[in-house]
């Protein structure tokens, strides 16, 4: 998985980027489909938004899906540290719905089982009749 680090006003630390690459290496744990990893960290100016001086955002790109999370702190690790909570748990939420998704469809008989399979390419190799068919 590739991390592309993104600093905007403000300087990524060695120290940040080992830890931040450290983190995301849990996310192909949780979906083996995860392709690239953005970490964007930016720094507000305002002194009135000093509760919310350094902002993180992570996206997360796989095959056909996008994913993102955001978190606003006065430290940087703090930011990232709530902004990955967050993506963890968009990430776990999309594993649930796959799963949900795919038993749905075995239930209903779109997603024909393993022991089917098997069982028909047994029936064909050893030349047992078909029901149905005139030879």
């Amino acid at each position: 998985m590739d991390v592309i680090f993104k600093g905007r006003h403000a300087e990524i630390t060695e120290q940040f980027r080992r830890r931040a690459e450290a983190k995301l290496s849990k996310v192909e744990k949780l979906d083996r489909r995860v392709l690239w990893a953005d970490v964007a960290l930016s720094e507000e100016r305002n002194p009135r938004q000093s509760g919310r001086r350094v902002r993180v955002e992570l996206m997360v790109g796989m095959r056909g899906r996008l994913i993102r999370a955001g978190a606003a702190a006065d430290e940087c690790v703090a930011a990232f540290d709530c902004a990955f909570a967050k993506l963890e748990q968009r990430l776990r939420r999309l594993g649930e719905r796959r799963k949900a998704a795919r038993h749905a469809l075995i239930q209903v008989g779109h997603v024909p089982s393993p022991r089917t399979a098997v069982t028909v390419d047994a029936a064909l190799v050893t030349g047992a009749a078909v029901t149905g068919w005139d030879s």
